[in-house]
């Protein structure tokens, strides 16, 4: 929310904002650092105090220490306390023992104080700074002997007062230099967001956008862009700076819009006739693959059934040299009239003709009329064909069979065909969770590289595209296998590696039908 009101602001607001920042910022930051200076200084003069007051402590106090004249220890605390800059002062005996003061109430007199016994164990002054006083002490020595230890406590006010005093000077200089910051940064903004005001205006009106400041109808008005007579807008450029070259250089592209657009326009009506052209190209070539398609089915069909005759000895024994010239001719009858069908579904797909006939089917049963339809195919190269159905998948799914069986046909065919020794998988499988069931047929051959896992499923493509390639085929098995999935919701993935094989996964909606239900009960539709 914050970042959309910054940028809906105008610029001339913004850069006076920002500028006014960095002024605070900067006068933040230089009084930030007189403060860190200010009590660095403070400390190190009030640690040189405490250590000359410690000095001067362990001189006047060697023999009342040294007798444990507890009266005239006293007397000293006393008058140190009279200081206003110290805070308290503390005599230990050798053992570390508070003397010369009171000790406190329900306190053990021959108790050992912590800080006592530590400043008797160091050879060094010791500091500690506390939130409102600077704790210092030190062992007195004489002679190489430890007659004990004095601890004093400096009060800190002196440097809360300064440093109070220097951030409140700090503030007033912040507040008066963001005010002339502010002033001289909207004064420079304005000079900058001026011409580029004006030079928006003249792009508005340039995209059919005309401000109320625009002259109309080529009149003079308050803006100094001017009006060309085919409507177009150009900017004044005022000066030779940053903001005077980008009035200049939009004045150059106001000049090759003029000089393109009638290129555009003459452009425009050549596309346009271009595609009318092309649609008409398209629709004629769809009805003509169709009608061409539905015209060669039938004499293909024939020649499919009287070679089939012919092989059956309906028309008289055949020798093996003609019963092998009447199997060539039917074979490639055969995948004649599957490369017709191919172009029928191209066609069809194209022109979005094609109709789901949802009804209930057995995948099992569609598992084994594939493994008995194709474990030919496979048995004749020498391959291991094998197939797997889920136990957990439903009995009865809701979905177009014929479709789903065409898809699996293409894919197993596929695979047999670029597989030259090994094996080939068909795998049916249901996710419950996610609701989906899958038809995966893995295979032992070729491979598929990386660069070509897409290129597969355009029509007409193949990985060898040469007219000599080693594996036949139109190259629509693919693209038309693609296609019946997306129609049916679903979706194909495939991964591959070259020389080990590859694996074609296919996942559709997991639609179950009821058990009562049975295929009659569905209406049947023709498709298109």
């Amino acid at each position: 929310m914050v970042t959309s009101r910054w940028n809906n602001l105008p610029l001339a607001v913004k850069l006076a904002v920002t500028m006014t920042l960095l002024v605070v910022i900067a006068v933040v930051g230089i009084t930030m650092l007189s403060i860190r200076r200010e009590q660095q200084a403070f400390r190190s003069e009030l640690k040189n105090q405490a250590s000359l007051v410690l000095d001067g402590l362990a001189v006047s106090s060697a023999d009342a220490l040294y007798m444990l004249d507890t009266n005239r220890l006293a007397t000293t605390v006393t008058q140190l306390k009279e200081t206003p800059s110290i805070r308290f002062a503390h005599f230990y005996d050798e053992k570390g023992r508070l003397i010369g003061e009171p000790v406190p109430a329900g306190t053990d007199p021959l108790q050992v104080d912590p800080l006592g016994a530590r400043l008797l164990n160091s050879d060094n002054t010791f500091f500690e700074w506390r939130s409102a006083y600077l704790l210092a002490g030190e062992s007195v020595i004489v002679e190489g002997q430890r007659l004990g230890a004095i601890s004093i406590g400096l009060s800190t006010q002196s440097l809360k007062s300064k440093i109070a005093a220097t951030r409140d000077q700090g503030i007033l200089i912040a507040l008066v230099a963001a005010v002339i910051g502010a002033l001289m940064a909207f004064v420079i903004s304005k000079s900058i967001t001026t011409p580029l005001q004006e030079l928006v205006s003249a792009t508005k009106y340039l995209a059919g956008q005309r401000p109320a400041s625009m002259p109309k109808n080529g009149s003079k008005g308050t803006s100094e862009s001017a009006r060309d007579g085919r409507g177009l807008t150009h900017a004044t450029v005022k000066s030779k700076d940053e903001v005077g070259q980008l009035a200049q250089s939009f004045n150059e592209m106001v000049n090759a819009i003029q000089k393109h657009e009638q290129e555009l326009r003459d452009q425009a009506e050549s596309l346009r006739v271009a595609t009318a052209k092309a649609k008409e190209a398209a629709r004629v070539k769809g009805e003509f693959l169709a009608n061409m398609s539905h015209e060669l089915r039938t004499p293909l069909n024939a020649i499919i059934g009287f070679s089939d005759m012919l092989l059956m000895g309906m028309g008289g024994e055949l020798t093996e040299k003609q019963r092998h010239k009447v199997g060539r001719l039917r074979d490639n009858g055969t995948r004649l009239l599957n490369l017709v069908n191919d172009i029928l579904d191209v066609t069809r797909i194209e022109a979005q003709r094609i109709e789901l006939v949802p009804r209930p089917f057995s995948p099992r049963d569609i598992a084994d009329r594939m493994a008995s339809q194709m474990r030919v195919l496979a048995e004749q190269k020498g391959l291991h064909f094998r197939v797997d159905v889920d136990p957990e998948l439903p009995p009865l799914l809701v979905g177009d069979q014929q479709r789903i069986e065409q898809v699996i046909v293409n894919l197993l065919s596929n695979a047999i065909k670029f597989t030259e020794h090994g094996s080939v998988f068909l795998q049916i499988g249901a996710d419950r969770p996610a609701n989906l069931w899958s038809i995966a047929v893995s295979d032992s051959g070729i491979g598929i590289p990386p660069h070509a896992r897409e290129i597969i499923f355009e029509e007409f493509r193949q990985l060898d595209g040469g007219s000599t390639r080693a594996y036949k085929g139109s190259g629509l098995g693919l693209a038309i296998t693609r296609n019946l999935v997306r129609i049916m919701d679903g979706r194909i993935d495939v991964a591959s590696e070259l020389g080990r094989g590859s694996t074609f996964t296919v996942t559709l909606p997991l639609v179950v039908a009821e058990e009562e239900l049975t295929p009659e009960t569905y209406p049947q539709v023709e498709g298109v």
